[in-house]
């Protein structure tokens, strides 16, 4: 299963590469088909996420992005302090992710969008377990999360982009060392926000 994760993360960049090189080409005659782009609301989570997108041909886009996030997720109590937990881990993350967008307008890459998006995070931290009395553990997780995204993205004047979206997805937790809780894990999540960019 390891194996498979990692042939699957870099032939998915390799496989990236090589669109983007032979589809550039192709690209319309637009004035800004690339597009440098920022997730302020990324904060909200502990994340910061930069992203660069390019246009390809009328319709098409394809994006990179690379994650740099903290997260504690915990079980057992309402409020995760260190009194009121059953367990807890506090992880820091870095990955990329690639982004395939249809631009049905045909004025790639700008207006109304739609495509899939998958992200390969790992994460280093620590999880401890109060029910069974441990000390903390450091702990590894992989973790894949296949989205779907929708959104619109504004670009005002020549070059000012902004871009609310949202999207739905499901993450699955390939390995873990230490702390085997979330280890297989599938769920569904919903997330969404504003990216602030420069068209160029």
């Amino acid at each position: 299963m390891q194996f498979s994760f990692k042939c699957l993360r870099w032939m998915g960049l390799a496989g990236f590469s090589v669109a983007f090189f032979l589809l550039s080409a192709q690209a319309k005659d637009f004035p800004d088909p690339n597009v440098l782009m920022i997730l302020p609301t990324g904060a909200f989570s502990n994340s910061f996420i930069l992203e660069y997108e390019r246009g390809l041909g009328n319709y098409f886009g394809f994006a990179l992005r690379g994650t740099s996030t903290h997260h504690w997720l915990w079980e057992g109590g309402k409020t995760g302090s260190n009194d009121d937990y059953d367990w807890i881990y506090t992880l820091d993350g870095t990955g990329f992710g690639l982004s395939a967008r249809l631009y049905p307008s045909g004025n790639a890459p700008q207006g109304y969008f739609i495509g899939p998006r998958v992200d390969f995070l790992n994460y280093r931290g620590t999880y401890e377990d109060r029910v069974k009395n441990l000390p903390p553990v450091d702990v590894t997780l992989q973790v894949t999360t296949y989205h779907l995204e929708t959104g619109y993205q504004f670009i005002f004047g020549e070059h000012f982009v902004l871009t609310p979206f949202v999207d739905a997805g499901v993450p699955v937790v390939k390995s873990s060392n230490g702390g085997a809780t979330l280890a297989g894990i599938v769920t569904f999540i919903l997330g969404g926000g504003i990216y602030l960019g420069w068209a160029f």
